[in-house]
């Protein structure tokens, strides 16, 4: 707005719509055994491409905080990217190999989601993330950076945690504060869940697509008759 001088009252703002059907609340028990992951470990999850934005590097620094205390807990990486040897490497040196699980390029996106307990994205900047709405919609809290669109989905202390960017301490913390206090894991469950049902649905994007497209003919229409 400010750069290109548009008044604020010609922009609205439509945020993206998940698939609810699909990115649903189900048991990912079957999943967590096929990735080898015990019923009784947590598990933490992030589907990200491996660059620089995504801040990876962060999440293995505060990982080393959190196994001090709880030892058994996982983390679990989807995705790929030119960063992939950097992480390893980072894993490896801090010894963390057993706690992490890289998964690589995933096509099962939404059936991955249902065997994480919590889902955490680190990252630097971000637009609005449809990988935290499809987290939410499978009723799963989020942990993430306070950056950009972020901040639009995940409610602080409703949905999740919200901690600064390129601060791996505050994320460390935020992930034993959920590990210490495991009732969390439900109850930001179900709120997330319940704020994409109320806020971030595809029918609710078309809808509003709709509506402004609407606006905007009736006032051509208008602007011609006259």
């Amino acid at each position: 707005m400010a750069e290109r001088g548009v008044p604020q009252s010609k922009i609205q703002t439509i945020h993206y719509g998940v698939d609810i059907e699909k990115y649903n609340v189900r048991d990912g028990a079957a999943k967590r055994a096929e990735l080898g992951l015990r019923p009784d470990e947590v598990v933490f999850g992030t589907n990200a491409r491996m660059t620089h934005q995504k801040g990876h590097v962060y999440l293995v620094e505060a990982a080393q905080e959190v196994v001090k205390k709880y030892p058994n807990v996982r983390f679990v990486l989807a995705g790929d990217g030119p960063l992939r040897a950097d992480i390893e490497n980072q894993i490896k040196n801090a010894n963390l190999e057993k706690n992490f699980l890289l998964l690589g390029f995933r096509n099962d996106i939404a059936d991955l989601l249902p065997a994480y307990d919590m889902y955490v994205l680190p990252s630097l900047f971000e637009g609005l993330p449809n990988q935290v709405l499809e987290a939410m919609s499978c009723g799963k809290g989020v942990i993430a950076t306070a950056v950009d669109g972020t901040v639009e989905a995940v409610v602080e202390g409703e949905t999740g945690f919200l901690v600064p960017s390129k601060d791996s301490a505050s994320l460390a913390k935020a992930l034993l504060n959920v590990l210490e206090n495991r009732q969390l894991f439900s109850k930001f469950g179900e709120s997330s869940r319940k704020r994409i049902e109320q806020n971030f649905t595809i029918e609710q994007e078309i809808q509003k697509f709709e509506a402004l497209f609407d606006s905007l003919y009736a006032q051509k229409t208008s602007a011609t008759s006259k």
